[in-house]
């Protein structure tokens, strides 16, 4: 008579590869579905996945590695060869949510490579227990929602570069080495790490002697041709890293010269937390086997040097590399435990069935609380009318047509040769550079949300580096659209479609030099006078169109934006921010003593719209703000400090 356990283990034995499957299909197919919901819903909107969709694009079309959003070669911004490898798939379905799918299913394909791992160290249910902590790791997840990049792919072919090198098969370890040089150029850091890791395990020369030659010329000639390809002359995200030097050799010479510094910045308590919520999800058991990090010394020196918040290094592709080798190191560990190998572990495994059940609740515990699948459930937003709206114009755009867009739309609108982002031409300066950046290519079309513009006023208003950027910014945006005749034909709440040529229906900002004589107005401060609110005809059905007549009465300093919110008796059940004069005509250059009329489409979602009695609005000016993640790991901005310019006025809508 066989115990419970032994028939357990004698099903896993007959049935692990399709219950892996089985697995991995059911990851693949959800996910997948999750992500085109989020597309659909205009979710990307961290600029990566438009990136990567124009240059695979262009490739398609025999123009390889082009962009227009950066004005190089992308292969100027990261040597990442593997886009070749994947651009036949891409061909046959050319779209943003290929690459979205193909993220996925290279993630969920490497719990294959991690299983193989496993069932050689880890016997009964713990290779697939160990499968199921891996799909549903946060960290995993958050790099699937978090746009597209190709750095995940190395998950994949890493975690096979370690089985060919734990089973010491070296010609298919060279080549699972080369596709994870191939990924992208710091990739080339881990497997020259592999050297150490060989010389530790007493792996004769060839183990030590590949990994370090390949992975170090690979690492430095990708850094000398990026630099190439950016006509910068140097990889250009070592501006990161300004603060240790300027170049890679100064980088160096201060790394060894003045250790303390970098050690300073290694212990940070921004660092610590990060490695904190690193290892949290595995409730820290991988470090009991920290010579299995070894490969990512290098990676994780250049990640806490850098040292991005902690929430920004766990919700995007930031720690793609590391995570092989914190599943790796788990495996070891695990054995370790369950097989007493040594006399921590001996000690250990007094406390076996505590370590499991605290492991095992940890997992799903960081799960429900830190993964994006929870908010993708709940938050989809796709048959809003703003989002019909803009799909609309979408759908009508040709594919020789050139674009400018705001974050929100430039992925759904990366199919096409020529398309750019708007925020390049508000900065007008070139990524990590000084020089400066125009379009200058003729501009068929723009869709424009103006969200942004507060976006951009929180980014450059209050940084230092920044701020000299953010006075032309306006100038640059209308110069655009004027030098390319792009007439405003459809407006929805804070979304503007824009069209060459086209006589412009709509004006958002009117300036009228005579004040009516029985102007009288509210006094919200010395400089600014609300002259009157009148009701405009709204465009598009669902919208409140409202009219706004200002007076400057002397110099506005900064520029100031109108809070909206919609009150159900006295009780506030809905509220957003628009730039005032939609930041196109800023109210710090509004002319003195002459009528301002600011004209508003606002749209207020369908369950506020049956609850509100009244709309209350105050002019505000930002004093705080970040841009930060949200649920699904898109950009949302939380504006922190505010300040009321003058008391808030009500309008009743219906009677106006």
């Amino acid at each position: 008579m066989l115990t419970p356990t032994e028939k357990i283990n004698n099903f896993l034995a007959k049935y692990d590869r399709v219950l892996i499957l089985c697995l991995v299909i059911i990851f693949i197919s959800l996910i997948s579905l999750l992500l085109i919901q989020k597309y659909q819903d205009f979710g990307y909107n961290a600029l990566d996945l438009g990136i990567y969709n124009q240059v695979f694009y262009n490739s398609a079309q025999g123009n390889l590695f082009a962009m227009s959003i950066h004005p190089h070669s992308y292969l100027g911004d990261h040597f990442e060869i593997f886009i070749l490898l994947l651009l036949p798939i891409y061909y046959i379905w050319q779209s943003p949510i290929t690459l979205l799918i193909l993220q996925v299913i290279f993630l969920g394909l490497s719990a294959w490579p991690l299983y193989l791992i496993s069932r050689k160290y880890l016997k009964s249910i713990w290779p697939l227990v160990i499968v199921v902590f891996f799909l549903i790791n946060p960290i995993v997840l958050n790099l699937l929602f978090f746009e597209f990049h190709i750095l995940p792919f190395s998950i994949f072919t890493l975690l096979f570069t370690f089985y060919f090198y734990q089973a010491n098969k070296f010609t298919p370890f060279v080549i699972f080495s080369i596709l994870s040089l191939l990924v992208r150029e710091d990739v080339a850091l881990v497997i020259m790490m592999f050297s150490l890791l060989a010389a530790v395990d007493k792996k004769n020369k060839k183990w030590i002697l590949f990994p370090l030659v390949a992975g170090g010329i690979w690492f430095i000639s990708a850094l000398k041709l990026t630099g190439y390809f950016n006509q910068y002359g140097d990889y250009k995200f070592l501006l990161k890293y300004g603060w240790i030097g300027t170049s890679l050799p100064e980088m160096i010479y201060n790394i060894l010269a003045k250790p303390w510094q970098i050690i300073k910045q290694l212990i940070s308590l921004n660092n610590f937390l990060s490695f904190i919520a690193i290892f949290i999800p595995v409730l820290m058991l991988p470090l009991l086997k920290i010579k299995y990090f070894i490969p990512v010394l290098l990676i994780g020196l250049q990640l806490f040097l850098l040292s991005p918040s902690t929430t920004i290094l766990i919700d995007t592709h930031y720690t793609a590399t590391i995570i092989p080798f914190l599943y790796i190191a788990l495996i070891f560990s695990l054995a370790g435990l369950l097989n007493k190998q040594n006399a921590i572990y001996i000690h250990l495994h007094k406390y076996k069935s505590m370590i499991i059940i605290l492991l095992v609740a940890t997992v799903i515990y960081s799960f429900i609380t830190l993964s994006p699948i929870w908010p993708a459930l709940t938050d989809y937003q796709k048959n809003t009318p703003p989002n019909q709206f803009i799909q609309e114009k979408i759908d009508n755009v040709q594919t020789d047509e050139n674009i400018v867009a705001s974050f929100n739309f430039l992925s759904n609108l990366s199919n096409r040769e020529q398309v750019y982002s708007l925020h390049y031409e508000f900065f007008g300066k070139k990524q990590f550079s000084e020089e400066d950046f125009r379009i200058t290519a003729p501009i068929d079309k723009a869709f424009i949300d103006f969200d942004d513009l507060t976006i951009y006023y929180v980014q450059t208003k209050y940084n230092d580096d920044k701020e000299k950027q953010y006075p032309t910014g306006s100038q640059r945006i209308n110069s655009l659209l004027a030098d390319n005749q792009l007439g405003l034909t459809d407006i929805f709440d804070s979304y503007a479609y824009y069209k060459k040529e086209a006589a412009p229906k709509y004006q958002l900002v009117e300036i009228n030099k005579d004040i009516p004589d029985n102007n009288t107005g509210q006094e919200l401060n010395a400089q600014l006078q609300l002259s009157g609110i009148e009701k405009n005809p709204s465009p598009v059905t669902g919208t409140l169109g409202l009219s706004f007549h200002w007076r400057a009465k002397a110099a506005i300093d900064d520029d100031y934006f109108l809070l909206l919110k919609a009150k159900d008796n006295n009780k506030i059940i809905y509220e957003k921010i628009y730039p005032l004069g939609y930041l196109l005509y800023p109210t710090s250059d509004w002319p003195l003593d002459q009528m301002v009329t600011t004209n508003y489409w606002f749209y207020l979602p369908g369950e506020i719209s049956d609850r509100y009695s009244s709309l209350e609005f105050q002019v505000i000016q930002i004093t705080s703000g970040q841009l930060t993640l949200d649920g699904r790991r898109s950009t949302k901005l939380v504006i922190s400090g505010i300040e009321d310019i003058g008391p808030a006025f009500t309008v009743d809508y219906n009677t106006l």
